[in-house]
């Protein structure tokens, strides 16, 4: 996990930033454009480092290679983020995305399905003090709001076909490279949703000048280089391990909604930050340092 801590920093960071950017795109950009364009923007971004990786590794994508590259854009922007988007409507964005934060469970579910990983009492644990504090700290937004049943749902299915493509992802990444997975899937999985937009009415192109660097950053820094970091990130860990940093987003989207937008920190953001930070030693620190003291059990003891 030490290995992956950088990466998956990086990418925490910056996705913590998506909604306060999406926030500056309010009523400028449809939702489906704004999907459309990070991530065309994204794997065109990220393109040029696909064809080095290829060239430097000697790659030669089969059918199977395109099959599932297809299939990664598909449930990631097709499905994902397009239900993502549109349970925004039917809820408070701040309900859908912990609910999103919540993928972790479902990358786990998904890899102990296909035997990639198993599921220990410590990984339930973890996973489970984690939803506990991202529920601290959102359920006082849930009084007095109306949370529709069908921006639920729609944010739940978005998290689990999250979970499904994330273990997908790092399965693809580990063999064709990070930069060849997330470009050609992106722009795949974009392309793919060019008939719904179509079909919708909704523009492609067509931006308010004041919307360009907003969605520039989303394309470049959020869907290029954080997904990037992301792979890169669980390629040197567990599927289950490394989607844990999710349960940061809500935390550190929190601070830097205090920061930039002033909006003030609860107590109920400081209560649940406990709970998701202990939910991250359980997962990823406190079996190692079990194992060491069974290894080293008098230097555990000195060390006590």
């Amino acid at each position: 996990m030490r290995k992956a801590l950088p990466y998956l920093a990086t990418t925490i960071l910056l996705f913590s930033t998506f909604e306060i950017t999406s926030k500056m795109l309010g009523g400028l950009v449809p939702p489906l454009q704004i999907n459309f364009l990070r991530f065309l923007i994204g794997g065109l971004v990220l393109l040029p480092a696909a064809w080095r990786h290829i060239k430097s590794k000697d790659l030669s994508l089969c059918a199977a290679d395109w099959l599932a590259l297809t299939l990664l854009g598909l449930v990631n922007i097709g499905i994902s983020m397009v239900l993502l988007q549109y349970s925004i409507l039917y809820t408070r964005a701040a309900i859908a995305a912990v609910i999103f934060s919540c993928n972790p469970l479902f990358v786990l579910l998904t890899a102990f399905i296909i035997g990639e990983e198993k599921v220990t009492f410590l990984k339930l644990a973890g996973i489970s003090l984690g939803i506990v504090g991202v529920a601290v700290i959102f359920l006082p937004e849930l009084r007095g709001t109306n949370a529709s049943a069908l921006g639920v749902s729609l944010a739940i299915a978005s998290a689990a076909a999250y979970g499904i493509y994330t273990v997908m992802g790092r399965r693809l990444t580990m063999r064709l490279g990070s930069p060849v997975t997330n470009s050609f899937s992106f722009i795949i999985g974009s392309l793919l949703t060019l008939p719904v937009m179509i079909h919708l009415g909704v523009p492609q192109f067509h931006l308010p000048l004041k919307a360009l660097p907003a969605i520039a950053y989303l394309g470049i820094f959020v869907s290029g280089v954080a997904y990037l970091t992301f792979f890169i990130g669980l390629s040197r860990t567990e599927a289950g391990r490394g989607s844990m940093v999710f349960f940061i987003k809500p935390v550190l989207a929190g601070v830097l909604a205090a920061i930039l937008l002033s909006e003030p920190l609860t107590l109920s953001l400081i209560i649940g930050t406990v709970f998701i930070l202990s939910g991250l030693f359980v997962v990823n620190w406190a079996p190692r340092k079990a194992a060491r003291a069974a290894t080293f059990p008098e230097n555990a003891r000195d060390s006590g």
